[in-house]
């Protein structure tokens, strides 16, 4: 049981820098 929530917040520490990843790459290009 404790696995399983380890696994939940590994994948939810990495979509999280996933999509941080993601913001600061391509905002710039949308910004100017």
């Amino acid at each position: 049981m404790s696995g399983d929530h380890q696994i939940l917040i590994q994948q939810k520490l990495w979509l999280y820098i996933f999509e941080n990843d993601y913001f600061i790459r391509f905002t710039p290009l949308s910004v100017g």
